[in-house]
């Protein structure tokens, strides 16, 4: 599994990067992002998702984040990232589908 290693593994706080035209979370966790009114639209939420592994994967081919900061993840260190995203996807439902590697929180904890 994909995910950010190294040095940037034990940083807090977000990894957001914009991809494809919208901000994706490094982190396995989602954030919202308030965005202002302007003179042409209102103001509204925008839902900022984690990365799935394909956006984690064209993200490194590429070049929008270093490979030093981005690779396969320890096995103890999955385990934690698949627990946040079942956590995610659970209070998210809507956005199940994205994460194929996450069913639910029973598979996480087998």
């Amino acid at each position: 599994m994909l995910g950010i290693i190294g040095k940037g593994l034990y940083e807090n706080g977000n990894k957001i990067i914009a991809f494809k035209g919208r901000l994706i979370n490094l982190r396995p966790w989602g954030s919202e992002k308030v965005v202002e009114a302007t003179k042409r639209s209102p103001a509204m939420k925008v839902d900022i998702l984690p990365a799935t592994q394909e956006e984690f994967a064209e993200a490194l081919k590429l070049g929008l984040v270093s490979s030093k900061n981005v690779g396969e993840l320890p096995i103890e260190v999955e385990s934690v990232v698949k627990a946040q995203l079942a956590e995610f996807v659970a209070k998210n439902n809507q956005y199940a589908a994205r994460y194929a590697e996450v069913k639910s929180k029973a598979d996480v904890k087998a």
